[in-house]
């Protein structure tokens, strides 16, 4: 599926492949093997958090974004703190952004949130390689993200099964009809449509209300991007939507407790 067409999300790309290669000379997916063998961590069943009545929140832990110029949204950024907050309030789960060059994730985020949060991890990252996979279990996810945009069907399938070996559940991303025709012969349980166009980054709220109308029934609905307001929440739960991705919001407020509130309750909003 993947067309590289000298876009930021090409870049994105380009780096990841190459840190990837660097990455496994000082780690082995043997040694992940064995770090996984050796983890005690408890399984946190991510698709059931987003399978409950009403509309789940998946609460992001980002530091930075390209989308913001490559600006720290938080000056004081801490992981475990804000892991914290969406513990205590009314998260669902937590998404962990962990590419380092472009958004200044670390790997290491996702056992802060895992410790300092009873909720399901979700690792967000550009996954295109196994080893990948075996470290987001290794570092204790329980889930991870695939985009559609960035991966072949064999490369997509592939992921997928070694991710299920490994009892991860995968939120599997896209952004257009035919990323959507393309992910569906896997049978995910778990499709995200993205309102940000990766190669543009600008956002479409439409673009899950238009999608969302042909995704089979049987299969949990999360909406991604451009989520700030408790309308906004309330027509993507109308369109369909079991859950919604929140970052970029949720990240630049100075107080995470009442944005998450303001998307809950009409009188808090924005």
């Amino acid at each position: 599926m993947y067309q590289q067409t000298n876009t930021i999300l090409d870049k994105i790309c380009s780096n990841k492949i190459s840190d990837v290669k660097d990455r496994m000379k000082r780690l082995s997916i043997d040694d992940l093997k064995n770090i996984i063998k050796k983890n005690t961590f408890t399984k946190r069943d991510f698709f059931k958090s987003l399978k409950k009545n009403g509309l789940s929140l998946i609460a992001e832990i980002k530091k930075s974004s390209p989308s913001n110029k490559g600006i720290v949204f938080k000056k004081s950024f801490n992981a475990a703190k804000i892991a914290k907050i969406y513990n205590k309030n009314g998260a669902d789960a937590i998404s962990v952004i962990t590419e380092e060059k472009f958004f200044k994730g670390k790997s290491d985020y996702l056992l802060t949130a895992r410790n300092n949060s009873d909720l399901p991890i979700l690792r967000k990252d550009f996954i295109m390689h196994p080893w990948q996979v075996y470290e987001s279990k290794a570092y204790g996810a329980d889930a991870i993200l695939l985009i559609a945009s960035i991966l072949e069907k064999k490369q997509l399938q592939n992921l997928y099964n070694i991710a299920r070996k490994l009892n991860l559940d995968c939120l599997i991303e896209v952004h257009t009809i035919q990323e959507l025709k393309f992910i569906l012969n896997i049978k995910p349980k778990i499709i995200g449509v993205n309102n940000r166009d990766l190669k543009t980054m600008k956002i479409n709220l439409n673009n899950f209300i238009k999608l969302s109308k042909i995704i089979p029934k049987n299969i949990i609905k999360t909406a991604e991007s451009g989520i700030t307001s408790f309308k906004n929440a309330t027509n993507m739960r109308n369109a369909g939507a079991d859950a919604i991705l929140v970052g970029t919001f949720l990240m630049k407020s100075d107080d995470i407790k009442q944005a998450i509130s303001s998307l809950k309750n009409p009188a808090l909003s924005f």
